[in-house]
């Protein structure tokens, strides 16, 4: 089951479903409360918007890496963690929930609050989480 967490209508014209915040303007934690509470699979798949290079191959791989003792599996690439580039437990919601009440709203701090785990992206699959948001990060990445 695939979910768009966006306020962005123009997103619908993919046909999946899109889930607006549940509390605005929290960043984030507040994107990642309104899919775990939208979600109804214990295992969720998160990635953000502004990785389109990611392979299957991958997003497999994350799938086979995440062991379930594990609220979060966040990747890191270089010093460059990924917690947009994750897997995270339904259960989180309630975590999420918790931090958002406490006006705690650093997706980091979130994380590093629960047993998680951390994996190095390898080598060969670690251009494909660059983030791009402008055309000229676009055009970097294609060079």
């Amino acid at each position: 089951n695939i979910l768009i967490i966006s306020g962005n209508k123009q997103y619908d014209a993919f046909g999946y479903t899109r889930v607006e915040d549940i509390i605005e303007n929290k960043g984030p934690v507040g994107g990642l409360y309104a899919a775990l509470n939208s979600s109804k699979t214990k295992v969720n798949l998160v990635l953000s918007a502004d990785v389109p290079m990611v392979s299957t191959e991958l997003l497999e791989w994350l799938v086979a890496s995440h062991d379930e003792t594990f609220m979060v599996t966040q990747t890191i690439v270089g010093d460059k963690v990924n917690p947009l580039v994750a897997i995270y437990d339904r259960s989180m919601r309630v975590v999420f929930g918790e931090h958002i009440a406490g006006k705690q709203l650093k997706l980091t701090t979130v994380v590093d609050d629960v047993k998680h785990q951390t994996i190095v992206i390898p080598e060969k699959w670690s251009k494909q989480v660059q983030n791009i948001n402008t055309q000229e990060e676009y055009q970097n990445l294609i060079k």
